[in-house]
């Protein structure tokens, strides 16, 4: 909430127009500003291994999987497609210009947990341990896994409607023009992930 006040505060302060598709709320003395499409996912895709998650899947669809793998008492793949949600929110903060909405990551973890109950949280952080551990047999299988996943193609729209350009109307394409999805991906499965280079 004191990010849509302070959102609303800059807005109005900067004088900034708000764009088509711009959700406002009042709740009292407090003005809601949302848009269509933030954090928003396209398809439900249930609980699903990492063999199943393809390209397509934004980190929003990810994040529903998580929640049912977790409910269904699934906690190593509910770890694993957080993992790749992880890896794609930072594969997006990569192609996406709109740097206020690259916080998009931290914001779907946080919906994530509010979205489990205790007994969740716990099986998730032991099913988790053994990641933390590049050695371990279980971080080898999340990387083949990641990888096998294939370079990101989904759309991400979840995040551009995220960003502060998305609500006061910035004009231009959204994305880093020349963008190097594989060189990406792979970097980030290197660098960010930390798995061996392939």
């Amino acid at each position: 909430m004191k990010v849509s006040i302070l959102i609303a505060i800059l807005i109005s302060w900067c004088g900034a127009a708000i764009a088509d598709g711009v959700i406002i709320q009042k709740e009292g003395n407090v003005s809601l500003i949302d848009s269509l499409g933030n954090l928003a996912s396209d398809r439900d895709p249930g609980c699903i291994s990492l063999t199943e998650a393809d390209s397509r899947l934004s980190p929003p669809d990810l994040l529903l999987g998580v929640v049912h793998c977790l409910k269904a008492g699934r906690a190593k793949i509910a770890v694993d497609l957080d993992m790749l949600l992880l890896a794609r929110t930072a594969f997006d903060t990569k192609r996406v210009i709109d740097k206020t909405s690259h916080d998009a990551a931290q914001v779907l973890q946080i919906e994530l947990h509010r979205k489990l109950l205790k007994e969740d949280i716990a099986a998730y952080q032991s099913a988790f341990e053994p990641l933390k551990d590049p050695e371990t047999p279980a971080f080898a299988a999340l990387c083949t896994g990641l990888r096998g996943s294939g370079t990101p193609d989904h759309d991400p729209g979840y995040m551009i409607s995220h960003g502060m350009d998305a609500i006061t109307g910035v004009k231009g394409d959204p994305l880093v023009a020349g963008f190097d999805a594989s060189a990406t991906w792979e970097d980030l499965l290197n660098a960010y992930m930390k798995c061996p280079k392939s």
